[in-house]
């Protein structure tokens, strides 16, 4: 297959969270994240940043999200940082940007 040098400027990716119920049990929960691409040296850049201040740099969107009644939760500042307060999800998204990029680079 050949390369396209032209891409989108986001992709998405599937982002699995491992939470602990209130019996105890681990469950899996995933949903989708879509993430800014980033040239070479932003990611330097956001190498010398936190987790959270690189998610706040490359997440664009998500879907699968949803409130305690099971409605669709849409992508804002209050529902980003909510979803930022919860130490599975923001580890899971951090891991995820991070995978995705060595995963593609690994490929080339």
């Amino acid at each position: 297959m050949a390369f396209k040098i032209s891409k989108s400027e986001t992709y998405q990716r599937q982002i699995d969270v491992v939470t602990v119920s209130e019996s105890g049990r681990h469950e899996k929960e995933n949903f989708k994240v879509t993430f800014r691409r980033c040239t070479n040296e932003q990611l330097d850049e956001l190498r010398k940043k936190t987790g959270r201040e690189v998610l706040q740099d490359v997440v664009a969107g998500w879907s699968g999200i949803t409130d305690d009644d099971g409605s669709a939760l849409p992508f804002n500042e209050e529902n980003f940082e909510a979803l930022l307060q919860i130490p599975a999800v923001s580890f899971a998204l951090v891991k995820g940007f991070w995978d995705s990029i060595v995963v593609a680079q690994e490929k080339n």
